[in-house]
């Protein structure tokens, strides 16, 4: 029996134990297969968990950036996680922990804008404004036997700023600075004087109140209230002190129609009711006959009180029969009369196409009241000498506001001794005095928008001289370069 079971074992296996040996090393094969794909695989997601790192870094400092560089993308920070959640950059669990990292740092944002100093709303209806003008002045004038006198060469500059203040819709208030003296007909400052600091002085000091579109009213010191095409009677440095209204109606699409009249303080005298001041009154109309061409002209009135005895400083170049009339004919005499004026001042213009794209005639008139009988005996004239005109032209742009536009200016006038108070005038010509006359020639050149080079040159003389002496003629040359801003 043993026998037949030994010789059935034989031949099922062959081999004997040979076979029990085989089989394991098979599986040991497989085994080692299997263990070799695992390893594998492991390695593969430590690969793709540290690339799911890198990209989760790169993600957040992106993300951190952003919100520096452009807040815009603040707000958008769940969507994005979202997106990166579903493309399986990020875990459900990191998601949420990223969210909440995220809320921390608004809240801390918005704990610090707490405590940041808020800019009051009033600081955005402020306004400044200011400019620089630096000058090259020459001027020469001949003697009274009309010889060759001294020439002068003097380098100035002129700095103002000012600051308007929205106070209500209604009401604004302003005020400016401005270097020079206390001359009211100049601010410039001439260089030259051992390094010396300068002053500053206020230049205009107002309130306004603008109640309707129409109407505007100020008081203080403040810029001229009255349209002028140039500076026969009104030297533009000049600020008024008092009261003036301006009305303003658009009668129809072409044509608007001023009126301003004015009250000026001249002159507060200590221990007087008889200051003397100023009454004015200006009225006037804008047509504008088209798009391109327009017309201006405005009638005006002024009546001076209390100036008979009295006197005022920075009159303007005196002697020589120049300014007004006084008591014993030197600047510091006394006014003998009160004077009232009629002007008229007017432009037409006209923009064309071309290279002078713009063309412009002006001029003004001025008379007086005064007589030669108001005059001493001593200094009458045989003439009232009590007239004023200018005429000119203008062509270039209207405006100087963009770089290469440009203007070029010319006008001649005549301003008789007692046309017009004599502290008014312009002082760039012949000295701001009256009995005068002369051409101006002004070129204007923009540099760059709000930046400037202008030249201007005057040649001008006495009108009426007296016995044996000549017209004295000066020549004056300014060369400007202006900044703005």
């Amino acid at each position: 029996m043993s026998s037949e079971r030994t010789e059935e074992s034989s031949d099922d296996d062959p081999e004997g134990k040979g076979g029990d040996d085989g089989i394991r090393k098979k599986n040991q094969v497989e085994y080692s297969k299997e263990e070799d794909k695992r390893k594998d695989l492991i390695i593969i997601h430590k690969e793709e968990d540290k690339m799911k790192k890198i990209v989760f870094l790169v993600f957040v400092a992106t993300l951190s950036l952003s919100f520096l560089v452009s807040p815009a993308i603040a707000g958008n920070e769940d969507i994005i996680i979202k997106k990166l959640v579903e493309k399986g950059v990020l875990s459900d669990s990191e998601a949420n922990g990223l969210l909440k990292e995220i809320g921390k740092e608004e809240e801390m944002k918005s704990e610090a804008v707490k405590g940041e100093i808020k800019i009051p709303k009033w600081v955005d209806k402020i306004n400044f404004k200011g400019d620089l003008r630096l000058r090259y002045q020459g001027e020469d004038r001949d003697n009274a036997d009309g010889t060759s006198g001294v020439t002068r060469n003097r380098g100035r500059f002129r700095l103002r700023a000012g600051v308007e203040a929205d106070v209500t819709p209604q009401w604004k208030a302003g005020f400016g600075i401005a270097s020079g003296s206390d001359d009211p007909r100049s601010t410039n400052q001439t260089l030259g004087d051992a390094f010396a600091s300068p002053d500053l002085r206020i230049d205009y000091a107002y309130a306004q109140y603008k109640p309707l579109d129409w109407l505007t009213g100020v008081g203080g010191k403040f810029k001229n209230p009255f349209w002028q095409p140039k500076d026969l009677t009104w030297d533009g440095d000049i600020r008024p002190e008092g009261l003036a209204l301006k009305f303003k109606f658009d009668a129809s699409d072409s044509l608007e129609l001023f009126f301003t009249p004015a009250f000026f303080l001249i002159k507060e005298l200590s221990g007087s009711s008889s200051d003397p001041i100023m009454w004015a009154l200006q009225a006037g109309v804008n047509w504008k006959f088209t798009d391109n061409m327009y017309f201006k002209f405005a009638p005006a009135y002024y009546a001076t009180n209390d100036f008979e005895g009295n006197s005022f400083p920075y009159r303007g170049r005196t002697g020589n029969n120049l300014g007004n009339t006084t008591s014993d004919g030197s600047s510091t005499g006394l006014y003998v009369s009160d004077y009232k004026v009629f002007a008229v001042d007017a432009e037409i213009g006209i923009g064309i196409p071309g290279p002078v794209p713009f063309i412009a005639v002006f001029g003004q008139y001025i008379q007086s009241d005064f007589e030669d009988a108001d005059r001493p005996i001593a200094f009458r004239q045989g003439d009232d000498l009590n007239k004023g005109w200018l005429a000119g032209f203008k062509f270039g742009h209207k405006k100087i506001k963009e770089r290469w536009q440009w203007q070029v200016k010319y006008n001649y006038r005549v301003l008789e001794k007692d046309a017009w108070p004599d502290f008014l005038p312009d002082s760039d010509f012949y000295g701001g005095s009256t009995n005068v006359k002369g051409s101006e020639i002004e070129f204007e050149l923009g540099l760059h928008k709000n930046l400037t080079f202008g030249i201007d040159y005057y040649i001008s003389e006495i009108d009426k001289t007296l016995a044996g002496e000549g017209n004295r003629e000066e020549n004056l040359l300014q060369v400007d370069l202006v900044l703005k801003w």
